[in-house]
């Protein structure tokens, strides 16, 4: 992720709970190449786990040894709405699984503005 270099090609981007696995200063390059790759009015859907980035560290995720974490609300717009990202509409659930237990996660609908 940190390695993509489109630049206004897409109409919409998806993130699936991947960017979870992304330190601080990763997801502040990969939040701002998500939106170069974006067309002007290009959405953004990102799902991931509800928490705060500076609770993160390595853990063994299906057997695997990552880094993952969650991000509140507040992190999630410091992030996006500076780079020219709004925020259209944010969903919260709740899940629990015996490997994580309980788990809130995020929901956003951002769009790129001009």
């Amino acid at each position: 992720m940190t390695e993509i270099d489109w630049h206004n090609e897409f109409d919409g981007i998806l993130s699936s709970y991947s960017m979870l696995c992304l330190p601080p200063d990763d997801f502040e390059i990969v939040s701002g190449k998500i939106v170069r790759a974006l067309k002007n009015e290009g959405w953004f859907l990102l799902m991931l786990n509800e928490g705060n980035s500076s609770e993160g560290g390595i853990e063994t995720v299906q057997g695997q040894k990552i880094y993952t974490t969650g991000l509140s609300e507040g992190e999630i717009r410091k992030y996006f709405e500076p780079k020219g990202m709004k925020v259209v509409g944010i969903e919260r659930e709740s899940g629990e699984t015996k490997e994580y237990g309980v788990e809130h996660e995020m929901i956003f609908l951002m769009q790129k503005v001009s």
